[in-house]
């Protein structure tokens, strides 16, 4: 029973992330992903798969973070116009990761979403829809996808599929299509 939840809670997440990359709008791409993080959070706590659990965790709070950066793009602590490498945020929220690999390490692939996650928060920190988008296709779903991979997560490793083909949808839409 614990399997079928969870992939019923990774296909209705799959459904969302998904969508969420049909979103110009970074706000409205992020509200997205933090209910999908929260979803697919549940479908690794069926299959007792921690790590990515407390990813998905951390990665709903980092989103929530981020959507509530004032108009200037920064959090309480940070100054305008400083690098993402000067916010007590964005080292909060990578540390936090690198502490879920270490306490829910479980062998080698019990990292990979840790990892994964630090370069989505660099990602994120930028509040570029294009950069997301970039990582998202060349690091962070690929590494996700091989989680998914050993975890035997249907839904995780049709979403990755999914995602980088809509991130590549997205990406010809809103910044190929414009040049034709």
């Amino acid at each position: 029973m614990a399997f079928i939840l969870s992939q019923i809670f990774g296909t209705v997440a799959a459904c969302i992330i998904i969508a969420s990359f049909q979103f110009k709008d970074v706000r409205k791409l992020l509200v997205m992903q933090i209910v999908s993080s929260v979803l697919f959070a549940m479908q690794f706590l069926f299959l007792g798969a921690y790590s990515g659990l407390a990813c998905n965790v951390l990665g709903a709070l980092l989103r929530f973070a981020v959507y509530f950066k004032d108009k200037n793009g920064v959090l309480p602590g940070e100054k305008e116009g400083d690098s993402q490498f000067l916010s007590p945020w964005f080292w909060g929220f990578c540390l936090a990761f690198a502490a879920v690999g270490v306490f829910a390490y479980d062998g080698i692939v019990s990292l990979i979403p840790a990892v994964a996650m630090v370069v989505f928060t660099y990602a994120t920190w930028n509040a570029d829809a294009k950069f997301i988008r970039k990582l998202n296709f060349f690091v962070c779903s690929p590494m996700w996808l091989a989680y998914n991979v050993f975890n035997f997560a249907i839904a995780g490793i049709v979403t990755e599929v999914f995602n980088m083909l809509s991130v590549a949808i997205s990406w010809y839409r809103f910044f190929h299509a414009k040049k034709d």
